[in-house]
Parts: structure tokens; C-alpha cells; sequence
């Protein structure tokens, strides 16, 4: 998988992976893991490449995300039943976000936001972590809500401000690349500061964990 600016992409607990850089420029991408989950379980354990230099390509992530579509062969099922890697592009999430916001349908909440849906089940992106994409519109602020789940913030673009709680507020004020984290149970808002430049954020949190365990709530103004 190619990775460019604005794209996600998905590697399973026990999928083989390595990362390389073809470019002459430095990379950095923001990891998302459930690491401390798996580690409390017990259940954290890794197995190294057996052979010299990176796993040999067999396939491309054009090839991955022509399986996944809505159209596919019949007799294809993931041979183990577990989450494929998938690669979501960022053309195709802008342009899903534009469509969201020419539509609209804005969440009070969080704005304009979609999730990263697995693409065989249509549930969360992982069994312990959903991704989400949001954008505020310029001068946008939404309502107060806090939830049960951790909620890790990367600012795609644009430039903003979070407020966390209600009494004696917190001011958080982010631009583009920053990253924040919104705790469990917080109160907080979200602010696009720009009166002419629209803001996007991406998110990753612990909320399947949640709803797994009955134990997810939220409330909101």
C-alpha cells in the first residue's frame, strides 16, 4: 500500500507488515494502536520476518479495495475470518466529506463526520477502535457532549479550538498536524476559528470496547 497525505491504512493483529520510504524526503504518520489493551490481556506477542529484507509484494491495495466493493465474487471470504488490511483513500474520504456537508447533515455534536466502516461487515473500522473524519465548516461551533470513550484528535487541516468542560473551561487551541486527546466522561466542544477556512479532524477512540462491554454512554446539551 502507497501511502499518501490524508490516507488510512488498516494492518490486523497478526498481519504481516513492514514500512518503507521510496521517497528522498523523511515520512512520519500518525500509528493508532490498541497496544495497552492487548497488553493487559495478555495477549501481546509478535513473530519477525524469517527471511532477508521485506516480504516479497504479491498484490497492491487497488487489488484489496476492488474485493471489497459491493460488487464481488460470491465464493470470496477472508480465509481466517478476521479484519483485511484496507486502504481508504483521502480523495475518496474528501469527497465523501463534501458530500455529507453539501447534503447538510450536520451532527451537533461533532459537525460534519463519517466513520472508517470495515468493508466487509460495515461495523466499526477495528473490534477495538473506530476512526472517524469530521470537518467544520468556517466559524462553526458545535454543542457540548461528553461520552464514555477516549477520544484521540489529528488535525487534518485548517485550524481551531477545543473546549473541555463546561464550568471553568479548558481552551485547546489546534492547527494543522496538532494532536490532542479528549479524555473519558469530559465535557467538550468543538470550534472551527477560521471565518473563511473549513477545519478537519481526524479521530480514533475506544468506543467498540465500550459498546462491547455495555458500557458505553454519551449525553450531550
Amino acid at each position: 500500500m502507497i501511502m499518501e497525505p490524508g490516507d488510512l491504512l488498516t494492518q490486523p493483529n497478526w498481519t504481516w507488515h513492514d514500512h518503507n520510504n521510496f521517497g528522498t524526503e523523511p515520512m512520519i504518520w500518525l500509528d493508532g494502536l490498541d497496544a495497552k489493551l492487548v497488553q493487559y490481556l495478555d495477549a501481546n506477542f509478535h513473530e519477525n520476518w524469517a527471511e532477508d529484507g521485506t516480504q516479497p509484494v504479491i498484490g497492491s491495495s487497488e487489488d484489496m479495495q476492488q474485493r471489497m466493493t459491493n460488487i464481488r465474487s460470491p465464493s470470496y471470504k477472508p480465509s481466517t475470518g478476521r479484519r483485511v488490511p484496507y486502504h481508504y483513500k483521502w480523495a475518496d474520504t474528501l469527497r465523501s466529506l463534501e458530500a455529507e456537508a453539501a447534503a447538510g447533515n450536520a451532527d451537533p455534536y461533532d459537525g460534519y463526520i463519517l466513520e472508517y466502516t470495515d468493508p466487509l461487515s460495515g461495523g466499526h473500522t477495528f473490534v477495538t477502535m473506530s476512526c472517524r473524519i469530521q470537518m467544520l465548516l468556517p466559524g462553526q461551533e458545535t454543542k457540548f457532549h461528553r461520552h464514555t470513550s477516549t477520544t484521540i484528535y489529528h488535525a487534518v487541516s485548517g485550524e481551531g479550538m477545543v473546549r473541555i468542560d463546561k464550568a471553568d473551561a479548558v481552551e485547546f487551541a489546534w492547527g494543522a498536524k496538532d494532536t490532542f486527546i479528549v479524555p473519558p466522561w469530559r465535557w467538550h466542544q468543538h470550534c472551527n476559528t477560521s471565518k473563511t477556512e473549513r477545519a478537519i479532524l481526524f479521530s480514533e477512540s475506544d468506543l467498540p470496547v465500550f459498546e462491547a462491554l455495555d458500557l458505553y454512554r454519551e449525553v450531550g446539551d
